[in-house]
This record gives structure tokens, C-alpha cells and sequence, in this order.
């Protein structure tokens, strides 16, 4: 599963530890310890993600990457 981020970022879930919120803004735990900081809530990543997937499927598209 992926999340468009700011810009061109795509997030993939499958390299991720944790999302969580702190005081300056929202930070993703990727497997390899790195981490990235984003200005979105986690509401709002689940809300881009179900659009993304909601996109594919109207464009006719498989809701896989690989599809």
C-alpha cells in the first residue's frame, strides 16, 4: 500500500515501522531507522491513501503497483 506525500513522494507502507505525531508535525519509522517528517495528520495520510486506491480503481487501473 502506498501514500502520496508532499510533491512526488510516495510512501510504501511495506517499509514502514510507525506513524505518529509529535510537536513538530507527523513522523514516519521507516525499517531502516530512518525517519521522515511530514505537515500532514495521520488522518489525513489514511485520507490520501484511500484516495490514491480510489483513483487507480477509477482509472481502470489494478489497485496493485506491479497491475
Amino acid at each position: 500500500m502506498f501514500i502520496p506525500l508532499e510533491g512526488e513522494n510516495i510512501l510504501c507502507l511495506a517499509n514502514t515501522v510507525a506513524i505518529y505525531k509529535t510537536d513538530n508535525g507527523t513522523e514516519i519509522l521507516k525499517r531502516d531507522g530512518s525517519v521522515i517528517r511530514t505537515g500532514f495528520t495521520p488522518p489525513t495520510l489514511k485520507k490520501r491513501q484511500l484516495d490514491f486506491l480510489c483513483k487507480r480503481t477509477i482509472n481502470g487501473r489494478s489497485s496493485s503497483i506491479n497491475g
